[in-house]
């Protein structure tokens, strides 16, 4: 575990009470780490961290991510704990803790204190995501993890790209939720219309990204516009989000959370019908636009390595790489 003592947990909770007994939050602590951080930081970084925590042997640069993953971390741990610490099981079945001098606490109270440690939460994961992100040279263990090199196979592979098309505030948390709908989307909707050639020659050209051609960074664009729509098509009906003040937001894994203020279904129907619609125009403008280019390679035979035959899966032509 990254946080061992009650001290540890103080430092980042200074609420906790000082007579709390050790054992009481640091049993959610491992949970919290494999349930909330364990998905999106990857077991290989996790394991060097943890490695080096022990030894004392933390670097710098370890450091600096251990003070956002410790504050998540102790954030989640507590988020976990909140529904049980005051319940006891035992051979009399399920009993209430009740203190002399302690009353049960308003359930308004309650839910403001449990949204607040959630958001918490979710924002200094968001931070230590960040944190890697612009140390990338640094954490080489995070840049061949699995969980970092799936996204940079897709189509849109940073969060402040898709949230060029979908207003999530650059939070890697909610990208890396939404890579397997990007992926399914990709496979439902972009494949289909553009032939598996021109599929591959424009992800192959993701690889090199100086050497792409006008026509390929413009369809590029286009589809790129498309495919977050529907990627939210996709994610809306099995990801639960709410509406904050500054976007959209993916709810974490915590059941009360999720029930209490994920958008309703109506509000998730509107969404989907609202992403369907847009991705459909932006579908259409770039069949608009791959036809015009084909259009302008048949008039110009000299252009013709250049040019590529849209939405065709057997044998079309397509624009060199």
């Amino acid at each position: 575990m990254l946080i061992k003592t009650i001290d540890e947990l103080k430092k980042y909770i200074s609420t906790i009470h000082k007579n709390t007994s050790p054992n009481t939050l640091l049993s959610f602590v491992e949970g919290a780490e494999f349930k909330y951080i364990y998905p999106f930081i990857g077991s290989e970084l996790m394991t060097e961290l943890q490695a080096a925590y022990d030894a004392g042997t933390l670097s710098d640069d370890q450091k600096e991510l251990m003070k956002l993953l410790g504050r998540s971390i102790a954030y989640y741990a507590m988020l976990d704990a909140l529904p049980m610490i005051n319940v006891n099981v035992g051979d009399a079945g399920i009993t209430e803790s009740q203190g002399q001098n302690f009353g049960p606490v308003r359930q308004w109270a309650y839910f403001k204190f449990e949204d607040a440690t959630a958001t918490n939460a979710d924002t200094f994961l968001d931070l230590a995501l960040a944190h890697l992100d612009r140390n990338i040279d640094k954490f080489s263990t995070w840049a061949g993890s699995e969980a970092y090199m799936e996204s940079k196979a897709l189509f849109i592979n940073t969060p402040s790209e898709l949230s060029k098309y979908m207003n999530l505030q650059n939070s890697r948390r909610a990208f890396m939720a939404l890579q397997p709908f990007q992926v399914r989307a990709e496979e439902f909707y972009i494949i289909p219309s553009l032939g598996d050639k021109l599929h591959q020659e424009l992800k192959a050209s993701l690889l090199k990204p100086a050497e792409q051609t006008p026509e390929q960074r413009e369809t590029l664009r286009l589809l790129k516009r498309a495919l977050a729509q529907y990627t939210l098509v996709e994610a809306v009906p099995e990801l639960s989000f709410t509406h904050t003040g500054s976007g959209l937001k993916v709810l974490n894994d915590n059941d009360g959370i999720k029930d209490r203020l994920s958008i309703s279904m109506e509000e998730r129907s509107n969404l989907a019908s609202a992403s369907r619609a847009r991705a459909e125009i932006y579908m259409e403008d770039l069949r608009r636009f791959l036809d015009t280019v084909l259009q302008d390679s048949e008039a110009d035979p000299a252009d013709n390595q250049q040019a590529f035959t849209p939405m065709d899966n057997t044998g079309s032509v397509s624009f060199w790489v």
